[in-house]
């Protein structure tokens, strides 16, 4: 069953293919649609080419901008400007502009009005520009302007174009989708009409486009809003088994409203333009006894999701219950591989008793977005269990974002059993919880975790209950826990810590007595189930052999109370056997607070300011004797609640290299400020810290200098990042050029290896004011 319509070839050249195009298609024009050839998904004309960005310079405050500023404009790199001048005027409407944000994407049009250098989209992003970080990437696609590479094509007004790969010689087969669904099944429950009792079974579904809407489209999460090739809505045990879902614009399956005792089972989903499955609403009230619910996705192989909306999952569940995913191999993905409940916060649980179980997930993120898990769950979920399953490479955008982790239990999740997984190659960690109640993790390896092994970023103290128990952490960091993971919010109890980690002592104090070390080792290799353990525990270790063996692959039991013979299991030669590269590299970019287009006495955008919206706190001060002509000026004095208030600070990306960090500044007798450089990790670790005031300029152990109040005075610091991290150099020169020079100066904490985060920090907490300005960080890899 295909959505799409096979194209005639018109002209072959060689070099360019012409097919011809379907007659009245605007909306598919001006959309952005889907094209196959020779039965590969082909890259819509894109600058830059596939698999490179731009990246956002800075943010810029429209007039009459609503919300947040800086969220409709942002200075844009000049071959980026370029192209776009470049673009003919009557494609502008047609161009797509795809920006990427943390955990999701927005698929944007060109505005008008944009100020000189910038480029202004619509809709509005849903944060700034520069939010999450300094990487933030965009690239532009659907104009004739960007057709120029092997791979590409392009839709004109009179016909289809294609760049043929040096591998595709002679006569070329394309299909073009041109339907949106394949197959939609309706009841009507509100009148106690299901559609009941229906299998499909051995049915291969191909070709669906996803069309954006000539106003763009921007991505909350999960691509929630994006339908499916196939829609189940009022029904009762409907059976999708051993079907073949690919090469769509959007989602698979979506068993959607009102659906019960419904199942897909052993099939194959690729080539997605979202993600395979989805279950159930974002909302759905408990009480509602015909709401979706019951349901079982089980020994299906997924790969290669995220091709059009980056942002969307392998497997969805949103506010349902009695749901399981289980056994299924997800692999390749463009962000999390299952997410579960969609409830923000405490209140009524609208999702619980869930099962995941014995799932087999490997590449999970591929450097592609950030914020994410392989096993995301969020909010209330009373009887939930995450069990069995093998979870192997989970990577983010390191450039953009919080992190990547195993299992992450976001806000609010509550009543969690989290147990027997294997959790090995992460970015940060194996177990994430952002606050939650009563949950427990229990006798689950966690292994490789880049920056920790347990990170609890908010916590509810003496509510937040997490038992963590008879887990066995084999860490890539010293820090093995991070964050609010300590008593009275975690419960420690029977854990074992491999203490093998070469050149750094394990920190296990915030576990106490609940942790003891092990000599465990892990082995790794390429392979899916390439996990070998030794050292540990005897019960332990087979435990996690019968997980790597067994994940992804379903119980003989199980087939025979379904009804399926294991011969009726898919068998398909997916590519997932290895790890992929990262899709995108953050490059080695400065960060710059640029006055030149600040009025006075307002704020550039590239800093984040507390307090938020008082003006009078932290402004632009512009003036001749000012180095550069304009300073950010902090205005404190004794109304703050907080002693560290006012305080602006930069969220960065260097985590390996040598960087250097200038800035200038004025103070007068009363002034106590900080500049100070972190990392993200929580608690966070603290690198090169100055204390500047009229007493003298500290660090964190020692006086270096005496300053004189109401001059100006320039600053240089520099560190290594990464492994070679531990000391820093500074250099002070005033305004007739005189230099003083500091070096082997000491980290504040002893750990600290990466620069994430740059702060400005009044702390006089009497009347007093400072001045900065030429605020630059410079990096060399």
């Amino acid at each position: 069953v295909s959505g799409g319509m096979r194209l005639t070839t018109k002209l072959n050249s060689g070099s360019v293919v012409s097919f011809f195009a379907p007659v009245g298609q605007a909306s598919t024009v001006l959309g952005g649609s889907q094209l196959f050839v020779q039965g590969q998904r082909a890259t819509l004309a894109r600058m830059p080419d596939a698999g490179i960005f731009w990246f956002v310079e800075k943010p810029v405050a429209m007039v009459g901008e609503q919300g947040v500023p800086g969220r409709e404009a942002f200075v844009a790199e000049k071959p980026a400007l370029d192209f776009l001048a470049s673009v003919p005027f009557a494609e502008r409407s047609r161009a797509i502009v795809n920006v990427m944000q943390s955990w999701s994407a927005g698929r944007h049009r060109l505005a008008d009005g944009a100020p000189p250098g910038a480029v202004r989209i619509k809709p509005a992003a849903r944060w700034p520009f520069l939010n999450f970080g300094q990487n933030q990437r965009y690239f532009v696609e659907n104009v004739s302007t960007a057709f120029d590479k092997p791979g590409e094509w392009y839709w004109n007004a009179d016909e289809i174009l294609y760049h043929p790969k040096p591998t595709e010689a002679g006569a070329l087969t394309a299909v073009l989708p041109m339907l949106d669904k394949l197959l939609e099944v309706r009841g009507q429950p509100d009148k106690n009409q299901w559609v009941s009792n229906l299998r499909f079974k051995g049915i291969v579904f191909k070709h669906t486009r996803s069309l954006t809407p000539p106003e763009g489209f921007m991505d909350m999460q999960a691509a929630v809003a994006i339908g499916a090739a196939i829609e189940v809505d009022g029904a009762r045990n409907v059976r999708f088994e051993a079907v073949e879902v690919s090469q769509t614009g959007g989602y698979g399956i979506w068993l959607r409203k009102a659906v019960r005792d419904s199942a897909v089972l052993g099939s194959v989903f690729t080539d997605l333009g979202a993600g395979a499955v989805k279950v159930g609403l974002a909302s759905q009230l408990p009480s509602d006894l015909q709401g979706t619910g019951n349901n079982l996705v089980l020994g299906n192989k997924i790969t290669d999701t995220g091709k059009l909306y980056p942002g969307a999952v392998g497997v969805w569940v949103g506010q349902s219950f009695d749901n399981e995913v289980s056994y299924n191999t997800i692999a390749n993905t463009s962000y999390s591989a299952i997410s579960v409940g969609w409830t923000w916060g405490y209140g009524e649980a609208r999702s619980g008793r869930n099962k995941i179980v014995g799932n087999l997930l490997f590449n999970i993120g591929q450097g592609t977005l950030d914020d994410m898990g392989a096993i995301y769950h969020l909010g209330m979920a009373p009887g939930t269990v995450i069990t069995n399953n093998l979870i192997r490479e989970v990577r983010g955008f390191k450039g953009y974002g919080p992190g990547a982790w195993g299992i992450y239990l976001d806000e609010g999740s509550a009543d969690v059993l989290v147990q027997n997984n294997v959790v090995v190659g992460t970015d940060s960690g194996g177990f994430h919880l952002h606050y939650g109640r009563a949950n427990t993790v229990a006798n689950n390896l966690f292994a490789g975790g880049d920056l920790t092994e347990l990170l609890v970023t908010r916590s509810d103290p003496l509510l937040t209950k997490l038992q963590y128990r008879d887990n066995l952490l084999i860490p890539a960091s010293a820090n093995v826990f991070s964050g609010f993971a300590t008593a009275p919010d975690v419960l420690f109890v029977g854990n074992s810590v491999s203490a093998s980690l070469a050149g750094k002592a394990v920190n296990l104090s915030p576990c106490g007595k609940g942790c003891s070390t092990s000599g465990a080792k892990l082995t790794t290799g390429t392979g899916l189930r390439a996990v070998v353990l030794t050292g540990a525990n005897l019960l332990f270790a087979q435990t996690v052999d019968l997980v790597v063996a067994q994940a992804g692959v379903v119980p003989a039991d199980r087939l025979i109370s379904l009804g399926l013979p294991g011969a009726s299991m898919p068998v398909v030669g997916m590519d997932v056997s290895t790890a992929r590269p990262l899709l995108a590299v953050a490059p080695v970019k400065d960060f710059l607070v640029d006055f030149s287009l600040v009025a006075n006495g307002a704020r550039p955008l590239e800093l984040n300011y507390q307090p938020k919206d008082n003006l009078a706190a932290i402004r632009v001060l512009q003036a001749g004797d000012i180095p550069g002509g304009a300073c950010l000026l902090f205005d404190d004095g004794p109304a703050f609640v907080n002693r560290y208030d006012p305080h602006a600070y930069a969220r960065t990306s260097y985590d390996t290299g040598f960087v250097t960090g200038t800035f200038s500044m004025r103070f007068d007798a009363q002034s106590a400020f900080y500049y100070e450089w972190r990392d993200d990790a929580k608690p966070y670790l603290t690198g090169p810290s100055l204390r500047i005031s009229a007493n003298g300029v500290q660090t964190h152990d020692r006086m270096l200098t005496k300053l004189l109040p109401g001059k100006w005075y320039a600053f240089e610091v520099s560190a290594a990042l990464g492994k070679s991290a531990g000391f820093w150099g500074l250099s002070i020169t005033d305004s007739l050029g005189k230099k003083q020079v500091f070096s082997n100066l000491l980290t504040k904490s002893n750990n600290w290896s990466q620069l994430k985060w740059l702060g400005l920090i009044s702390d006089a907490q009497v009347k007093s004011q400072a001045c900065v300005g030429n605020i630059r960080l410079s990096l060399k890899k």
